[in-house]
């Protein structure tokens, strides 16, 4: 059995341990490389983004935009009035939301090419995983909007 002084010297060595070693990892996490949230690629989304391709598209009377969203711009605009609240995002301190229309445009070139979210991802200058992301929320979003107006069958 130990003395009540060999248990306070005891935990006293304990203490002494444990924040020694809290030390040293706290010394290492200051010496780590800190990662970056965002691929050096993707930085360059300020420049060019897909809003700005977009109006690009709207500008050109050709059909590009058709051609590239699949749908007409009218239907565009009236399927993004009615999901636009569902699929929205706000701004935080961190970083700028990705815009509705930019979302939708994900999802529909995803759907539209069946390309795989990777490439998706370098066309918008996004992640892959913000790209499944959009895809989800739209997806979702026409289903709850227009359930009423399309027969589902399973």
């Amino acid at each position: 059995m130990l003395s009540d002084t060999e248990r306070m010297a005891a935990c006293a060595a304990a203490v002494v341990l444990f924040s020694g070693e809290h030390l040293i990892k706290q010394a290492k996490r200051k010496h780590m490389k800190r990662r970056s949230w965002v691929s050096s690629f993707n930085k360059s989304r300020s420049r060019y983004n897909a809003t700005n391709m977009l109006s690009d598209f709207i500008r050109e009377p050709s059909g590009t935009f058709d051609n590239f969203c699949r749908m007409s711009q009218d239907d565009f605009t009236f399927l993004l009035n009615k999901i636009g609240p569902h699929i929205s995002k706000i701004d935080t301190t961190m970083r700028q939301c990705i815009p509705n229309q930019e979302r939708f445009v994900i999802a529909l070139r995803f759907l539209a090419t069946g390309d795989s979210y990777k490439s998706v991802s370098y066309l918008f200058k996004i992640s892959k995983q913000t790209v499944s992301r959009c895809v989800d929320d739209v997806c979702k979003a026409i289903i709850q909007e227009l359930k009423e107006e399309i027969e589902v069958s399973c």
